[in-house]
């Protein structure tokens, strides 16, 4: 039987290099197809399969869906270790094959074996198979496996498995390009796995391209996250992404909310907290787009610095600027006006300022706003003396500017 096999290949390599004027593409198929069967081991079926393989043509694909089907029918029967082995071997030679052909039609069967197979190794390589056909019907079953993984690794031996799926799962889910994957690849980014199994690294590299515009996904993972961490780099996935600068702006002013309501239970959180105020802050002063229901927050944090310092003068100078991008607007104007007859009022009444920077600031966003509404206070800091000359300096400067 093995010098009949081998002889076959032989004739078969002659006509392929004959080219079809010797026998159809589709008789090349079917000689395929009746070597296979006609091989009697395992061994013999696997060397016929390499020979398959090699020529990477579509023609194969039947030959290769009835050669797994054949394979999945045995995967649950008894074998030995070395069966066993060959078995897979044979099988992961098909699923690649049937994943670099882009054989879609054989998609239900691969996933089959996805669901058979205890092998890690196998599952996943048919995983990946399934994302190089773009079987995006299979993008929500991979993307349940996958967040299950990230929240459950098991013992040291298990944990090795799941990484090797883990990592296939996140190829597939990048190659299928849809939105339902983003978030347990986001989650992935920064799982328990190690730098070894390469999950984190293929997952960072996935983020970036798997959806075009994630603001939608990043915006739930913000506002469902418990760890402000995972906030942190919810924002951060957004400014590496494709998403409108606009989209941009409206998740960093969701993530300035959101810093602003919760509240530190330690130290390390109050530090993580502004962390994340600022990053939001410094988005929306760089991308100069007025967002209106950004100026909720900042309100809130006038008020709260005007009642207990809760923020450091970093925080407000970063909000004071990026209320001067608001040109022409009435309410940021109102804001900050307030914010400036508090400082009058402490200022006639011989107390010294909080900060002078921060008044400064104030002064010279509320003339980039240019709206009238500033013109009292702007004057009425012109007329008290206990201002330093260069804060009235820049009060009329800023009348100036609004006149």
């Amino acid at each position: 039987m093995q010098k009949t096999i081998k002889r076959t290949l032989l004739i078969l390599l002659l006509v392929s290099m004959t080219g079809p004027s010797l026998f159809a593409i589709g008789e090349v198929s079917a000689v395929w197809s009746r070597i296979y069967r006609r091989a009697n081991t395992l061994q013999q079926k696997h060397q016929v399969m390499q020979s398959i393989v090699e020529q990477h043509s579509r023609e194969m694909v039947p030959v290769l869906s009835q050669a797994l089907e054949e394979q999945l029918q045995n995967l649950s029967n008894p074998m030995n270790t070395k069966t066993r082995n060959i078995s897979t071997s044979l099988l992961k030679i098909i699923v690649k094959e049937l994943g670099r052909l882009k054989a879609s039609e054989t998609a239900p069967l691969v996933f089959e074996l996805v669901q058979a197979s205890d092998d890690p190794l196998l599952k996943g390589e048919a995983i990946l198979s399934l994302g190089k056909m773009r079987a995006r019907g299979y993008a929500e079953d991979f993307a349940l496996m996958l967040r299950n993984l990230n929240m459950n690794y098991g013992d040291i031996q298990q944990q090795r498995a799941n990484e090797t799926l883990a990592y296939s799962l996140v190829l597939a889910l990048e190659l299928l390009k849809d939105p339902v994957g983003y978030s347990p690849v986001f989650f992935a980014a920064s799982g328990w796995y190690s730098d070894v199994g390469n999950v984190k690294q293929a997952a960072e590299r996935a983020l970036k391209t798997m959806v075009d515009d994630p603001t939608d996904q990043l915006t739930n993972i913000l506002l469902e996250a418990k760890d402000i961490s995972v906030k942190k780099r919810a924002l951060e996935a957004a400014v590496e992404s494709d998403a409108s600068s606009q989209n941009k702006v409206e998740l960093a002013s969701l993530a300035l909310a959101e810093g602003l309501n919760r509240e530190a239970n330690s130290a390390a959180q109050r530090r993580e907290l502004k962390q994340l105020r600022l990053d939001s802050l410094r988005i929306l002063a760089e991308a100069a787009i007025p967002d209106e229901s950004a100026l909720v927050s900042f309100d809130e944090m006038i008020y709260q610095y005007r009642v207990d310092r809760v923020f450091d003068e970093d925080e407000m100078l970063t909000a004071i600027h990026t209320m001067g991008n608001y040109k022409d607007s009435e309410e940021a104007a109102e804001i900050l006006s307030r914010f400036l007859e508090y400082m009058n009022n402490q200022r006639e009444a011989g107390k010294q300022p909080d900060s002078l920077r921060i008044a400064k600031a104030t002064v010279i966003a509320l003339g980039e706003i240019g709206s009238p509404v500033a013109t009292e206070q702007l004057m009425t800091l012109t007329f008290i003396p206990n201002w330093e000359n260069s804060i009235i300096r820049l009060a009329k400067e800023s009348l100036e500017k609004i006149q």
